[in-house]
């Protein structure tokens, strides 16, 4: 396996000895039937139409907005998750203060919880978040709104059968438990040996050793994080860190065209998440998808979804970040937050070409590339904020918005880099018109003027919520065309010698095939008028003289050998 898995959660229990627990039926070890899902052991407990409780002593404990992960295996006839025939659901999460003891609804008859299809196929991992605890509840002592979960003592589980157990024998079963929000953080790989998101499924799916808290571990098992559902496809309950902030190791992360879900277990909107970091010693490499022959281009990306409702971020602004590549991805429902590098050294080697946004937070762009994606339907951006934060394009062209009804596609909030440049940005669903209906393209936050350089679609300005004025200069591209090799341009102020265009010209365009050449430049659509003059020592002059700039063209050339001309020595 390439990848190395540390897992940063605080492990409650391994549940290979009765030491410490307490159960209303009783405990015992087994080693097999059902074998344990990590370690050398398990606990079982018999669930004979009742009420069964089981819960680990601990030391008084702060497990307030967190993550709680129980391993289990119900058996028997279950009662529902909401407790419809008995009034206790069929699986619970045990937590308690010791005065007040809880046991909240995870499961049951007719819910299931994160399972694999290979391996310990018998076992769920049940996931409880105490910041959005479930509405169903059995109270064993005191009450639920007294329950203090600054000062937990008590984590453990809970079974209700409605049936006998067959043989009187043990019939439910619990493992290893954890609880903590920082999930798992991924590192290893190298060149031909590139981590994958299989490999993080298959280390969670073994039947091993846990390697226990905070503790790195290439053979991995009962994570209860990352699932395989099919082929090519990945559940996830819990956030991925790719890279190592706090120490020394590298991380060389290399995929395409799978497909990654955030599973909806309830929980709070602001514990899902990706986060790529790194460290100043070791290398961080990230790339999901292929890039393209030119910059702007990317194919066969993996899909990430967190789904709707469910809430998820995406971090990638670490300075210690030394590649990263999104190339041809769709990524969907990254609601929270969503930040890019804004490192002047290393952001440059961060490539987002071709990929589409839907349904995120604002994307702080930073100062990496990002070229030819589609942003659409980005939420929460009110009237002072935007699809996308720019504070530079240098590296950003070819942009497609998409409203989803409200909001702006462009904030930008720093003037200190005007003139900007907007090059081939297009909006789809904003306002047309300058004006303050809070649906306008662009708003400028940053209490200053600022100047825009437009080629393509001129954007409309929200000058209500605007905190400074917005200058646009629109331009057009223009490309010649049909260029024999050899041959120089240039761009002049009409009837002058003056240079016109960005750039105003070229000694030898060598853009296209053989004797296909072209060469585009920019230039404003309010200039006086152009001559581009076109000279190759084998052909006749092809000027286009008094050209009128009105719009991005392409204007094709016809250059005619000259048979007279002589080059002297």
């Amino acid at each position: 396996m390439a990848v190395i898995i540390t897992d940063t959660r605080n492990v409650i229990s391994d549940a290979d000895a009765t030491t410490g627990w307490t159960a209303s039926a009783g405990v015992a070890v087994f080693t097999s039937a059902p074998d344990p899902v990590e370690t050398t052991g398990s606990l079982g407990t018999q669930v004979s139409n009742a009420l069964e409780d089981s819960y680990q002593t601990i030391t008084s404990t702060d497990i307030s907005d967190t993550l709680v992960y129980c391993w289990l295996l119900p058996g028997g006839v279950l009662d529902d998750n909401v407790g419809t025939s008995s009034g206790d659901a069929g699986v619970q999460i045990y937590v308690g203060d010791g005065t007040n003891n809880i046991g909240y609804a995870v499961g049951g008859s007719n819910a299931s919880a994160f399972r694999h299809n290979d391996g310990p196929v018998l076992w769920q991992c049940f996931l409880l978040d105490t910041a959005t605890v479930p509405t169903t509840f059995t109270t064993y002592n005191g009450s639920e709104a007294n329950l203090n979960f600054g000062a937990i003592t008590r984590i453990g589980n809970a079974f209700r059968t409605l049936q006998k157990s067959v043989g009187g024998v043990e019939n439910c079963f619990m493992d290893i438990s954890f609880f903590g929000n920082g999930g798992l953080i991924i590192t290893g790989g190298g060149t031909g040996t590139e981590g994958k998101f299989s490999e993080i499924a298959a280390l969670d799916r073994s039947e091993g050793n846990h390697p226990g808290q905070n503790v790195a571990s290439s053979s991995g098992a009962a994570y209860g994080i990352m699932r395989q559902l099919g082929a090519g496809a990945f559940g996830l309950q819990g956030p991925l860190t790719f890279g190592d902030a706090a120490g020394t190791g590298s991380v060389d992360f290399d995929d395409d065209n799978d497909i990654v879900i955030f599973e909806d277990r309830g929980i709070n909107t602001n514990k899902y998440g990706i986060t790529i970091t790194g460290n100043a010693t070791g290398t961080t490499s990230f790339v999901l998808g292929t890039a393209g022959a030119a910059p702007g281009e990317g194919s066969n990306g993996c899909t990430i979804v967190v789904p709707s409702g469910v809430g998820g971020f995406f971090t990638a602004s670490n300075a210690n970040i030394d590649t990263i590549g999104l190339y041809g991805c769709n990524v969907s429902g990254f609601d929270q937050s969503f930040t890019l590098s804004s490192d002047a050294t290393t952001a440059v080697a961060h490539e987002y070409f071709a990929n589409t946004f839907f349904g995120c937070a604002q994307i702080v762009i930073g100062l990496t590339e990002f070229k030819n994606n589609t942003i659409s339907n980005t939420v929460a951006t009110g009237t002072a904020e935007g699809a996308v934060l720019i504070s530079d394009t240098t590296n950003i062209s070819d942009l497609e918005f998409i409203s989803g009804g409200t909001g702006h596609a462009i904030e930008i909030a720093d003037a200190t880099n005007s003139p900007f440049s907007f090059n081939n940005f297009t909006y789809s669903g904003y306002a047309t018109n300058n004006g303050g209906t809070g649906n306008e393209a662009l708003v400028n936050t940053s209490g200053s003027p600022i100047t825009i350089n437009v080629t393509g679609e001129v954007p409309s300005i929200d000058t209500t919520n605007s905190t400074g004025t917005v200058t646009i200069v629109a331009s057009s591209t223009i490309t010649v065309s049909g260029l024999k090799d050899n041959t120089e341009v240039r761009v002049f102020e009409a009837g002058t010698t003056t240079p016109a265009g960005t750039p105003s010209g070229v000694e030898n365009a060598t853009t296209g095939t053989t004797d296909d050449r072209s060469f585009t430049f920019n230039i404003s659509n309010s200039p006086p008028n152009i001559d581009i003059r076109i000279f190759n020592i084998d052909f006749e002059p092809a000027d286009i003289l008094n050209f009128s700039v009105t719009g991005s063209t392409t204007l094709p050339v016809d250059q005619k050998s000259d048979r007279v001309y002589d080059n002297p020595p």
